[in-house]
């Protein structure tokens, strides 16, 4: 709940890892189970949308997503933590789309 409230509040990762004291990756990991919750999260602040068009591409070209490949295949300014979350709003697109 924490980390929602922080996310509605527009705040960046980095800002919400500070604010809670935790790393990225732990905050991208309960950003992950609100979007797989179906929970609306507006991922603006929280990775750039030319990181976003990236990681949707190269998870594009995937058969099974896999973060370490994923992360080979973009930028190396893109983290494990964005991707993660990038990642968890393409598998519920799927999810709302096969329902």
């Amino acid at each position: 709940k924490a980390t929602f409230d922080l996310v509605t509040q527009h705040m960046a990762l980095a800002d919400i890892a500070e604010k809670r004291g935790m790393t990225d990756g732990t905050v991208s990991q309960h950003i992950a189970e609100l979007i797989a919750k179906g929970i609306h999260v507006d991922i603006d602040r929280l990775v750039a949308p030319e990181k976003v068009a990236q990681i949707r591409q190269a998870l594009g070209r995937m058969q099974r997503p896999d973060l370490k490949k994923v992360k080979a295949m973009v930028d190396s300014t893109i983290s494990f933590a964005e991707i993660r979350i990038v990642l968890s709003i393409v598998e519920r697109e799927k999810i709302v789309k096969q329902q």
